[in-house]
């Protein structure tokens, strides 16, 4: 925690915007992307977790110049989402919050052999 506050001093003395995360780092990350989102051309949200795509998905999908990445590793390449690409209502949406909660989070991708079980 000492560490944190620390860094989060030292870069807002650089004019750094800093936010912690208290509980759910994915969605204060989703949620300040769409937040800044109009302010850039184009911007970049890089992770890994299950839990930011789908978040990324449901909640920004209405945002034209956000995207995803998600680093590749060894011989993989990067891959790009671009959730405003895709034409789903938002009934679809929340059902897609909802079956990704309901079904443990980062498990939900198990359930197609794609990750943790």
């Amino acid at each position: 925690m000492r560490l944190i506050a620390l860094l989060s001093t030292k870069l807002e003395a650089h004019n750094y915007n800093v936010k912690q995360a208290i509980e759910d780092a994915d969605l204060l990350i989703v949620q300040t992307a769409i937040e800044i989102a109009p302010s850039f051309s184009s911007e970049f949200v890089i992770g890994e977790d299950v839990d930011l795509l789908v978040l990324f998905t449901a909640k920004a999908r209405k945002i034209p110049n956000l995207y995803l990445r998600k680093q590749g590793r060894g011989k993989k390449e990067d891959v790009f989402y671009a959730p405003q690409r895709l034409q789903y209502s938002d009934a679809v949406a929340k059902s897609m919050l909802f079956l990704h909660a309901f079904s443990g989070c980062d498990t939900t991708s198990a359930l197609f052999n794609q990750g943790k079980i």
